[in-house]
């Protein structure tokens, strides 16, 4: 019998893989744009946290869009912006489908989907989408906490609450992330363990 846990977290990985594939290979906008508008539709029926996802896309693609601009004047001597309108709406679905996926997707149906491969591969992979959901709240939380010091009439304190968040999310980051691979073991243990007796 197949395991509900198993074929679900296979279906979501195909599902979003297969549509990255056609995102990645297709070079209409306006294809682009429909797919966006249709992930984004599925994002909002299914309850996503939309705001959380916007602050991401903000934060994540203006480092983005910066490097790719620096990199087209570089290379080409002059900015693409039809490469870059393209690149950017790429990236806004991958974020979309990052989060409709890391939502449905369970830790326990990783690991026993990838564990026949390799143990340390499926905690690895499972210990990664984990982190993919607490990476916009930490996020939040650290620049929330930092930006009550901002200074309207300081022209280097924004940047400097930036420098200050960044090392803080760093921090929270490694912490939960040394916590939630004690849980995984533990768990990958327990699953194990039933799946032998």
């Amino acid at each position: 019998m197949i395991d509900k846990d198993v074929s679900r977290t296979f279906l979501l990985i195909f599902s979003t893989l297969f549509i990255s594939i056609i995102v990645i290979l297709n070079l209409n906008m306006l294809v682009l744009l429909a797919i966006a508008i249709i992930a984004l539709s599925i994002s909002l029926l299914l309850r996503i946290n939309v705001k959380s996802m916007l602050k991401f896309v903000i934060f994540f693609q203006g480092f983005f869009t910066l490097s790719s601009v620096i990199a087209q004047i570089m290379v080409f001597d002059k900015i693409v912006y039809e490469s870059l309108a393209l690149s950017n709406i790429k990236m806004f679905i991958f974020v979309i489908l990052s989060f409709i996926f890391a939502k449905y997707v369970t830790t326990t149906g990783l690991i026993k989907l990838f564990k026949k491969i390799s143990v340390n591969a499926a905690v690895a992979i499972a210990l990664a989408v984990k982190f993919m959901k607490f990476f916009p709240d930490t996020w939040s939380l650290a620049y929330r906490t930092y930006s009550v010091n901002y200074d309207p009439g300081s022209r280097f304190s924004r940047i400097k609450i930036l420098i200050m968040s960044v090392k803080a999310f760093i921090n929270l980051s490694l912490y939960s992330a040394l916590q939630t691979a004690e849980s995984l073991a533990t768990r990958s243990t327990i699953i194990f363990g039933k799946e032998k007796k």
